[in-house]
This record gives structure tokens, sequence and C-alpha cells, in this order.
């Protein structure tokens, strides 16, 4: 609407003097109305063929905003475009490239607020690879991206939780963002006041989400070529430790077993008392490096589920360790987590196991996965337990903050139970479900 001219004699004045469609064609486009005094009519100075002329440029000056503003529209979608595939292609970083997204999507629309949500499964597939501050986490397990949103904290736990459902938004729209495996998120936009979104808005809204699905996907490749560098480079530490600690520490523990049985060593307590200490310390650390090498070449293997990677370990175990080892699923289905998750989890089992042989003086041990809406592992023994958690020692020597670090990457928790001879439980959950759609 464009207004041009006041005057204090048009007070009261409801009627306009001069009212007449504005029209391209057959196209109505808009009307042009004329207010004037009872002294001052505009049909005295102009006439039927003025009026035309003049509704006629009007309305053919507003289609020519109107196309201009469509034109520079177009213009700066392209330039969002083709910065977001620029960010992505040059591998700028999940988190730069996913929060520019949101800005352009933003600034176009006209709105307060944008944000991509990333899903709990989806977040744990790829590496949010930035030295920008870290993307939000929320209670539910779902990473946000945003720009415009204000900080929200559930007020009985104190954990952030997403705010486009927990404030009022006068007008919002949003669009999925689908990959190859499914849902991986929502690109959201909010006004504060009721402006309506138009298809327009709606479309570019929809390009928009399928950049960002290609930022994700891209972020899941690249995660996944590190995550089979990583694996190789394990492998490759794993067969030097084998052909040279493990033999060298093997053959010290022979030669010292050996030497137990000389006389100028059985002649002499003390003597026999430091080679029989120093045996039994070879053998433990011929043990651990074993261990070691099970967990760096045999235990995360790609082409293996997690089920099948936890079998061999523990079956492994049991015949390295002399404990009964057993694994259970009790999920009532396939467990298909995240390959990011898997990763950690089975770490997390093996520093458990490790803990059980070396602390627990335990017989048995068992590995189950139980869950529905989170994924929980508990590993439990038989052995001598203590009391928890006032008898764990303040080092890491049961490995326990590296277990909770590797879990707060995943947004789960940790939990320990035990008491003196009932023995221990390790529980780690995760917040993602046991089972997903398959890998892709």
């Amino acid at each position: 609407e464009a207004v041009a001219g006041r005057s204090p004699d048009l007070a009261g004045t409801t009627i306009p003097a001069l009212d007449r469609p504005l029209a391209e064609g057959d196209r109505a486009v808009g009307r042009i109305e004329v207010w004037a005094s009872d002294h001052d009519l505009p049909g005295e100075h102009i006439g039927p063929a003025t009026e035309a002329a003049l509704a006629l440029q009007v309305a053919g000056a507003a289609r020519l905003k109107a196309d201009f503003a469509d034109l520079y529209r177009r213009r700066d979608e392209g330039h969002a475009f083709y910065a977001i595939l620029l960010a992505i292609s040059r591998q700028s970083g999940t988190l730069p490239t996913l929060t520019d997204l949101a800005t352009h999507a933003r600034d176009l629309l006209d709105a307060d607020a944008a944000a991509v949500v990333v899903t709990v499964a989806a977040a744990n597939t790829v590496r949010f690879d930035s030295t920008a501050e870290v993307p939000q986490a929320c209670s539910d397990g779902s990473t946000l991206l945003g720009v415009g949103l204000p900080d929200h904290f559930d007020e009985v736990t104190g954990q952030r939780v997403n705010p486009i459902g927990c404030l009022h938004w006068g007008a919002h729209v949003e669009h999925g963002v689908t990959g190859l495996s499914g849902r991986v998120g929502t690109l959201w936009v909010g006004r504060r006041d009721e402006r309506p979104f138009t298809e327009r808005d709606r479309s570019f809204l929809a390009t928009m989400a399928g950049l960002a699905s290609i930022a994700l996907t891209s972020a899941k490749v690249r995660e996944q070529e590190r995550q089979r560098e990583v694996l190789n480079e394990r492998t490759r530490i794993a067969r030097e430790m084998h052909d040279s600690m493990a033999q060298v520490l093997g053959a010290m523990h022979l030669r010292l077993r050996m030497l137990e049985t000389f006389p100028s060593v059985t002649g002499d307590a003390d003597t026999a008392e430091q080679v029989s200490a120093l045996a039994e310390t070879a053998d433990e650390a011929y043990r651990d490096v074993r261990e070691i090498i099970l967990g760096l070449r045999d235990s995360d293997k790609a082409d293996l589920t997690l089920e099948e990677n936890l079998e061999a370990y523990t079956a492994k175990f049991a015949a390295q360790s002399g404990i009964v080892t057993e694994f259970r699923n009790e999920t009532g289905g396939p467990v298909q987590l995240s390959p990011r998750t898997e990763v950690h989890l089975i770490r997390v089992v093996q520093e458990a196991l490790t803990n059980v042989r070396k602390h627990a003086r335990a017989t048995r041990a068992t590995v189950t996965i139980t869950g529905t809406d989170a994924t929980t592992v508990t590993i439990a023994d038989d052995g001598q337990g203590f009391h928890a958690p006032t008898d764990v020692p303040t080092t890491d020597g049961y490995g326990l903050f590296t277990m909770r670090d590797r879990l707060s990457l995943l947004h789960g928790t940790l939990e320990l139970e035990s008491f003196p001879g009932i023995g221990t439980r390790v529980n780690a959950t995760v917040p993602e479900p046991p089972s997903r759609t398959p890998r892709s």
C-alpha cells in the first residue's frame, strides 16, 4: 500500500471521491483510491480518460516493483544456494555450514529465528568438525543448530530443551530433512508476528532442506572414511604389537620361569622371590598386551553387527582370561545403532571387562543389551565387589573416567553398582534406540 498526502479537511471522510481498480489486462492487481474535500473533487479536474491512464500507470508501477522484488529475491536465493554448496564442497565443517544455512533461511524469509534440528541417530553418525562452539544438545538427544533462538531449560531437570516447541511463535514453517536412511532432521523457521508464510517461502525452504540433507550426508561419508582410517591404523598397531612387544614379553616370562629352576636361584629365598615376582609381572604385562591386541584388531570389524562384534570379543576374552563370559541380547530384536555409537559402546565393554579380569576376582561375567527408547549395555560380574562409589579410586585405574567421557560424547550416562561379596554392575546408556533402519 502506498499513501501520499494528508489534509485536516479529510477528517471524517469515509468514502473516496475516486475508486478505480488497477488491472493488467484481465488480471486485477489492486485499487487506486483518492479522497478529496467537498470543494476540491477530482472529477472537476480530470476526465475518464485521464483516470484510466493514471490507473494504468500506477498498475504498471506496482507490477514493476513486484517484478524487481522477485528478481532481487531470486538473486539472493541463488547466492544462498551457491554459498551453502561451496561450503559443502570445501568441507568447511558441518557446524558452520548448517548454521549458515539456518541464517540464510531466517533472513530470506524475513523471520526471527531458524534452526536445523538433527535427530539422535543422525547426530551420532557425523562429526561436527569445527573450531567454533559446539552445537546445542537437547534433553531428548537431538542436536540443535540455530540462529535467533533463546536458551530454554527444563524447570525440573535443568537440562536444555528444544525451544521450538516450548515457546510461542506467531507463525512458523518447517520441512523434513531426509537422507538415504530416512529422516535425519528438520529445517524450521519461525516468526514472532502472525504473518503467514507463502507457498514461495515453503518452496525455498524445501530446497534449503535438500541442501541440509547433502551437508549431513557429506559429513556422514567423511566420518565413515575417518572411521575406516582409524580401524586400519588400529590393525597396523595391533600387528606391530603382536610381532614385537607380545613376543618379547612372552619370551621374557618363559625365561624367568626357567630361571626359577636354577640351583643358584632356588638356593637363595630372596632371589627366588624376586625372580618369581618378575615372572608374574611379565605374565601380567603379556596378558595386558594380548588383551589390547584383541581390542585393537578383532572387536569392531566394520562388516559385523554390534552383536556379532560383542559375541566374538566376549568369546575370546573368556578364552584368554579363564572367566566364563556370556553375551545376551534382551531387546527382543536385532540391535542396529549408528557406527559411532557402536564403536564407543564396544570400547566401554572392553574397559569394563578389563576391570573384571584385573580387579574383580570373578569366575563369571555377562554383557547384556536392553532397552526400547534408549539402549543400555550392562557388564556384570560375580566378583568381590566394593562399596560404590566411596571405594572407587580417584585415579583412572578403573577406566571409569574414560568410559564416562566416551558416553558423554553420545549424550549418554554411566552408572556403577557394587557391593562387597556381591559383585559389580556397570550400566552404559545412550539415548539412541536399539534398532533403527538398515545401514546404508
